[in-house]
Parts: structure tokens; C-alpha cells; sequence
């Protein structure tokens, strides 16, 4: 599961419509293989209209979830052949 950064005001208006996000999701993140909340880096892309990432943004995202998912994979794997 992941979580996709937005911008400073669109963050704003998540926290008051939906307080404690992450712990609201805590029931579905235990049953995946794991969450990626990028909103930590939200200062770190650029927004077209302070919902759309910028074309060089959204790649950068899209990067660092495959590199994430590939990770989940390997440990996947790494667990598989261990036992």
C-alpha cells in the first residue's frame, strides 16, 4: 500500500478530514505486504495544481516505489529460500 505525497495545502485539508490517517489504516497495512507513506517528502516534488505531480516528480515516485516494491520482493524471496 502506498500513500502518494501531495502539497502543503492539500495535506492540510487531509488532516482535518481524516485525523490520524495512518492509524485509521493500521487494520489494512497489517494484512499487506507493507505501506509506503511518501507524505513525509511531500516538500521534495513539485505539483502542477497542488494535486498533480510535475512530469519529473511523478517519476521520481515512480522510481522510488518500484525500488520499494523490488525490496519487498527480495525479502520475500530471501525468506522463501530460507526456510
Amino acid at each position: 500500500m502506498v500513500r502518494l505525497p501531495t502539497s502543503v495545502g492539500l495535506m492540510k485539508i487531509e488532516n482535518q478530514l481524516i485525523p490520524n490517517f495512518n492509524e485509521k489504516l493500521k487494520p489494512a497495512i497489517e494484512i499487506t505486504s507493507g505501506y509506503l507513506d511518501l507524505v513525509d517528502k511531500n516538500s521534495d516534488y513539485k505539483y502542477t495544481d497542488g494535486v498533480h505531480l510535475s512530469k519529473n516528480s511523478g517519476k521520481l515516485v515512480s522510481e522510488e516505489i518500484s525500488y520499494w516494491i523490488k525490496n519487498i520482493e527480495n525479502a520475500q524471496t530471501q525468506n522463501s529460500t530460507n526456510n
